[in-house]
């Protein structure tokens, strides 16, 4: 059985405007997403540096109560 060369030809005549708005396509969601891991690496690192920030408070908030209570405890004992 013989094929013509019409049948065997897999390729589609593709304008060029077509070709380059493909092209551009792709890089735009290429880029898009860049853009978005980008973000969401920034929103993890402004979350994990709240965490922190918060803990440094709280570590400043336990020394300043500790220091609280070795005053009142060396009151307590001169009284």
């Amino acid at each position: 059985m013989g094929h013509s060369k019409g049948q065997n030809k897999l390729t589609e005549n593709i304008s060029k405007e077509t070709q380059t708005s493909n092209l551009l396509d792709k890089d735009f969601k290429t880029t898009l997403l860049i853009i978005l891991k980008c973000q969401m690496s920034k929103g993890k690192h402004k979350q994990r540096n709240e965490g922190i920030r918060k803990k440094i408070l709280k570590s400043r908030n336990i020394n300043k109560e500790i220091t609280e209570i070795l005053e009142w405890k060396t009151t307590m004992i001169k009284i």
